[in-house]
């Protein structure tokens, strides 16, 4: 399924909530805050995402289940970037070859 999540599809979904899934702990709802483009080139998609999720539940760097409404579910990679009175900041790095 991560295939199918392309930079397109998440600029599609800017500002709607993930449920991420933790071993062992409750699911935790993020939201996609930003997403900013990487220089690509026509064999390679490069872009980067920003997740904000809540204070009460910090996630740290690692690999999450991340699941969508409509996009549905895929493993993603990210790294803890930041925090403000809001909740906590994650990053997600995507640099892959296009189809």
């Amino acid at each position: 399924m991560i295939e199918q999540w392309t930079r397109d599809v998440f600029a599609q979904h800017l500002h709607t909530p993930f449920q991420v899934h933790r071993p062992a702990a409750p699911t935790v709802t993020v939201e996609l805050v930003h997403l900013t483009d990487a220089p690509s080139s026509p064999a390679v998609e490069s872009f980067a995402l920003l997740f904000r999720g809540p204070l009460s539940a910090f996630l740290g760097q690692g690999m999450f289940r991340f699941e969508h409404e409509q996009m549905g579910a895929a493993d993603l990679f990210i790294v803890p970037v930041g925090r403000d009175q809001t909740g906590y900041y994650y990053e997600a790095v995507f640099n892959r070859l296009r189809g």
